[in-house]
């Protein structure tokens, strides 16, 4: 369809900023599925997380997943227990569920991050109902999402991914999204403890901060939105993002991949490495592992950063058509290589497994016949700096973010948050296209349908109509088209909110505390005034921030360069 390729592309080549795109869901079947409708159908069990809604007023901590209870339980009984009360859940019951004993009022369940390929292989109708060809992508459905299903205040705590940018499609319920732009990074206090791949989590608890321990924080400038049912939300890649249900909720998402992942794979290879050799004699690995991450042995990390490293500087994206999980990697080489930590069966959306881990013999002969050809790419990753950071602090702060036809700058502008938008339609830019009944719809007000004029009257795109033939009027070739402006929204900035609770004097003194201040003695012996494996983990923090791995990686990628060139020479004298 000529108007999804169009959106595609927008989506693609345009945005930059995230945006919500508003009610185009109502032509996916799935729209109209609800927990009841999937419980019907889905009979396993599947594994559910469960938190305090008492962690989200914690200001100095955040509940992360390794801290959660973990429950095996049916969507049949988690509908049950969605239904229940505080007189009916907290206590030991002979029912059988295993989510009645939390009591319904002070906890939240979240059925989070369930590959659809694998929880629905036997209903290929659900896969299908999930309809990314609308936006763009023909070849995306549910194989390639994943789902969400989740109680009020059920969350994830903030972090960014590493890989690709974001399609969230909002099923049932609502949500509230917190975004902050990569350039912030730094504002955000980013850790790789809890580690799991493809994820960079921030300390911080954005429902309520604690800007004492966190003081960078009142320069940051949140973007926020709350997704309604039928919209989809588009993520740029690395932004970070924190998101809380509002009701009872389903989402639906997919990571699209872009050229620039496999950049992202050599950082993500490392990092695994970095953390797999630092924690190996850590007596509390447990808790630096997220639950559906897994660790390796060292041999298969290497091999993971020289398949990483060799597909970074092929001409071609890598052909991934089927995940090898680390399980079956492990298979494939010698018996003593073996999973350490193992918290579930798969890992958790584990990019470096998709990369074929060739035999030396065979990258040797792939990377003579790329020289041969001349064939070199180098990757670069885009590092906003702290100055572009505070520039765009002072930009957005009271602002509304615009968006438009071809230009980030102009377009319409956003109200605030949950009234409507209101649009200059004047300034938007707008473009000619041909006449093509599948790509716009003419749109009547029924009350004001016989007095108004034409030029009045408003063009809506409409996702999944093919064919337009009882419309009563078509634009004409050449004639302006506002294309998408009436269901593109942009997420509004909220500007710099946290500097209104700082307080300066606080920072000085945890800056005086740190430095032992002026009691300690000249000359006197420093002692060790934390564990020893609280230290490993901050070393571990330290070396695989984002920043490290970042120059590790651009260091390693031209060493890799520098060796296979020498050995090229040496295998031509």
């Amino acid at each position: 369809m000529q108007h999804s390729a169009y959106l595609g592309k927008y989506i693609t080549d345009q945005l930059s900023k995230p945006t919500v795109l508003k009610g185009t869901l109502e032509k996916w079947p799935s729209r109209k599925w609800t927990p009841d409708h999937l419980a019907s159908i889905l009979k396993q069990k599947v594994k559910i997380r469960i938190g305090p809604i008492s962690a989200q007023s914690l200001k100095c901590s955040v509940l992360w997943e390794t801290e959660c209870t973990f429950e095996e339980a049916t969507l049949d009984q988690f509908c049950e227990w969605l239904d229940s009360d505080s007189s009916t859940t907290g206590h030991l019951n002979s029912s059988g569920n295993p989510l009645l004993k939390y009591n319904r009022e002070e906890h939240w369940c979240y059925v989070d991050y369930k590959e659809m390929e694998v929880l629905f292989k036997d209903h290929p109708d659900i896969l299908k109902a999930v309809q990314w060809k609308d936006f763009g992508f023909p070849n995306r459905d549910g194989r390639q999402s994943t789902i969400w299903i989740g109680s009020e205040r059920a969350f994830t705590p903030g972090h960014y991914d590493t890989y690709g940018f974001n399609l969230v499609a909002q099923i049932y319920g609502r949500k509230r999204w917190h975004l902050f732009p990569p350039s912030q990074t730094h504002l955000l206090y980013p850790t790789r403890i809890p580690y799991e791949e493809s994820s960079v989590f921030s300390p911080i608890n954005i429902a309520n901060p604690c800007i004492e321990h966190y003081p960078r924080l009142v320069e940051a400038t949140p973007y926020t939105v709350t997704l309604e049912a039928g919209d989809v939300l588009f993520v740029p890649k690395h932004w970070w993002h924190f998101v809380e249900s509002l009701e009872v909720s389903i989402s639906i998402n997919t990571w699209v991949e872009v050229e620039s992942d496999k950049v992202s794979r050599v950082h993500e290879a490392v990092t695994r490495a970095i953390v797999s050799g630092l924690m190996s004699s850590a007596s509390n690995q447990k808790d630096w592992v997220n639950p559906t991450e897994a660790i390796c042995e060292d041999e298969v990390n290497y091999r993971y950063i020289g398949a990483a490293l060799q597909d970074c500087l092929t001409k071609q994206p890598s052909q991934l058509s089927t995940q090898v999980p680390v399980v079956d990697l492990l298979q494939s080489t010698s018996k003593t290589d073996k999973t350490r930590i193992s918290n579930d069966d798969t890992p958790h959306r584990s990019h470096l497994s998709q990369i074929e881990v060739a035999s030396s013999e065979r990258v040797v002969k792939k990377m003579r016949v790329e020289e041969m050809q001349g064939e070199r790419k180098s990757s670069t990753v885009d590092m906003d700096s702290e100055e572009t950071a505070n520039n765009e602090s002072q930009r957005c702060e009271g602002e509304s973010l615009q968006v438009s036809i071809g230009s980030p700058q102009a377009g319409p502008k956003v109200k605030e948050e949950g009234s409507t938008t209101s649009r200059d339609k004047t300034a938007l830019m707008t473009e000619s296209v041909e006449d093509d009944s599948s790509f716009t719809e003419f749109i009547h007000d029924s009350h004001e349908e016989d007095n108004v004029s034409t030029s009045q009257k408003t063009f809506k795109r409409r996702l999944g109509d093919d064919t337009d033939s009882n419309s009563q009027s078509q634009p004409h070739h050449g004639e302006p088209v506002n294309l998408i402006s009436n269901f593109i929204v942009p997420v509004k900035c909220q500007g710099a909110i946290y500097k209104t609770d700082h307080h300066p004097t606080t920072l000085g003194s945890c800056e005086r505390s740190l430095q032992g201040g002026s009691n300690m003695p000249k000359g006197s012996e420093v002692k060790q005034t934390l564990p020893v494996a609280d230290i490993r983990q901050l070393l571990v923090e330290c070396v695989t921030h984002p920043s490290v791995i970042d120059l590790t990686s651009k260091l390693l990628r031209d060493k890799f360069y520098q060796k296979r060139t020498s050995n090229r020479t040496n295998h031509s004298i």
